[in-house]
């Protein structure tokens, strides 16, 4: 009879460990869900439209991909629908004449246009004023074959 008693106590303790295994596993799917649920209703709306993203998409996405699609909304997504808001706030297309706390601006120059924390745009180098001219010949495109 020991031996009957010992793998009773081992199947008691293996049963015992999966299931606080799969109690932790489901803690952590709630916190995980909570934590996208929480942080969706950060945003209004209008934010989640403009950046194209559904929050039932990815509370669904946070539930089935646990960590995985956890680490994609807060690296991913969160960023782009954060964006869409402040822009809805302030008035603005999102990207354009963000400027921050130092006066710099950030990807877009002060009218839209791209200038990588230079408000000022160049113009083209002299002699090119970056018009098609008619008469230009090209070369005849080879067919792929």
């Amino acid at each position: 009879m020991d031996d009957a008693d010992a793998a009773a106590g081992v199947a008691t303790a293996i049963g015992i460990g999966i299931i606080v295994s799969m109690l932790i596993a489901l803690a952590l799917e709630i916190l995980f869900i909570w934590l996208v649920y929480r942080d969706t209703k950060k945003y209004s709306d209008a934010a989640w439209e403009r950046s194209g993203q559904s929050k039932v998409l990815w509370l669904v996405l946070a539930f089935f991909l646990g960590v995985i699609g956890l680490a994609i909304y807060f690296l991913a997504i969160a960023p782009k629908v954060r964006e869409a808001d402040m822009a809805i706030k302030s008035g603005q297309a999102p990207g354009y004449a963000q400027v921050g706390l130092n006066g710099q601006y950030g990807q877009y120059g002060q009218n839209g246009q791209f200038a990588q924390g230079n408000p000022s745009v160049q113009a083209p180098p002299s002699g090119d004023s970056g018009q098609v001219n008619q008469g230009e010949q090209f070369p005849p495109s080879q067919p792929q074959g």
